[in-house]
């Protein structure tokens, strides 16, 4: 059975065209697991050649290829984030090649949004450090906005799907899940609708701000807090000149500031994270797991749940940033 029938698809073409193939084909599920495999395994001969040309340890790159996640969610779940790797990886080494290869990793950042839309925020900080922005951001945008318009006016507009997910999905948000808890103590809407109301009357115009008042509670607020942050994060961004770097740094932001974050989302992040030896990250990928827990045996996830997926990597963060203790004296 599938789950979640009433909301309508938020998969960009190449995934459903995945799928597609997949129920065309005998056994679809199975077929369409191994079809996820093989592609995910064509990523991980793509990170190696990453690893490699940045002059990395290509242990670490090893490291995601054995993870129990990538397993488990890939091969195990069939979760489609598996196929993005392959074309992340290789926008990636297009990148760091010829000049004359900017066309290429465009189409190849395009292919990586058209599998799930995760690679869009990636688009800016590649166009911005690659040697011809203009021509990569052509190549990436052609095919998406072709792609994009029979869905728009077939929509009318936003996709109902990606509308109710914005809204309405929430679970595990790392700094979320707190932060409107926190809001909710702090009376955070009452305050806003009262200083709405406080306009109204100032402008005499009560007509004007009506729509707003349903919109006004803590959750649709901590996510617009975090809307507006990843925002900042993917523009101060733009003066990074390493494209992998950039890619890792803006992954990381948006993996903090989403209010969803399943434990398959982690794919999109966790081969760049491990290659570079962000440890917290790789840390998260064996407590992720975790978060399966309330679903399955019916435990409350907050905060018990949450603090044992996210205190572990937040603790191995923190102890890695800790300052050096310089040596007292001389040997």
């Amino acid at each position: 059975s599938m789950s979640h029938r009433d909301v309508a698809t938020v998969y960009p073409p190449l995934a459903i065209g995945l799928f597609s193939i997949a129920a065309r084909l005998p056994t679809p599920l199975y077929t369409y697991k191994l079809l996820l495999v093989l592609l995910e395994l064509l990523g991980c001969g793509l990170l190696l050649a990453v690893a490699a040309r940045w002059e990395l340890p290509r242990w670490r790159a090893l490291l995601y290829l054995w993870n129990p996640l990538v397993v488990l969610e890939v091969a195990g779940m069939g979760h489609v984030d598996g196929a993005g790797l392959a074309p992340v990886a290789a926008a990636l080494l297009l990148l760091a090649g010829r000049p004359s290869r900017v066309a290429g990793a465009g189409l190849a950042a395009a292919a990586g949004v058209l599998v799930k839309l995760v690679p869009s925020v990636l688009l800016p900080g590649w166009a911005r450090s690659s040697s011809r922005p203009l021509r990569f951001l052509v190549a990436a945008l052609l095919p998406l906005v072709a792609m994009a318009v029979p869905v728009l006016s077939w929509t009318g507009g936003v996709p109902p799907g990606l509308i109710e997910y914005g809204v309405s999905w929430e679970y595990n948000g790392p700094v979320y899940e707190p932060l409107w808890r926190l809001l909710e103590r702090a009376e955070a809407g009452p305050a806003i609708k009262a200083g709405l109301s406080a306009f109204e009357s100032w402008t005499g115009r009560h007509e004007l701000l009506e729509a707003v008042y349903p919109f006004v509670y803590p959750q649709l607020l901590a996510k617009l807090l975090l809307a507006v942050a990843l925002a900042v994060w993917i523009l101060r961004q733009l003066r990074v000149s390493d494209p992998l770097l950039s890619a890792a740094s803006v992954l990381a932001g948006a993996s903090l500031a989403v209010a969803t974050f399943y434990p398959w989302y982690l794919l999109w992040l966790l081969p760049w994270a491990v290659t570079l030896g962000w440890w917290s990250w790789w840390i998260a990928s064996l407590t992720l797991p975790l978060a399966y827990l309330p679903s399955l045996f019916g435990v409350e996830y907050f905060p018990w749940v949450y603090l044992a997926i996210w205190l572990p990597p937040l603790s191995v963060a923190l102890w890695l940033r800790r300052p050096r203790r310089r040596a007292r004296g001389k040997r």
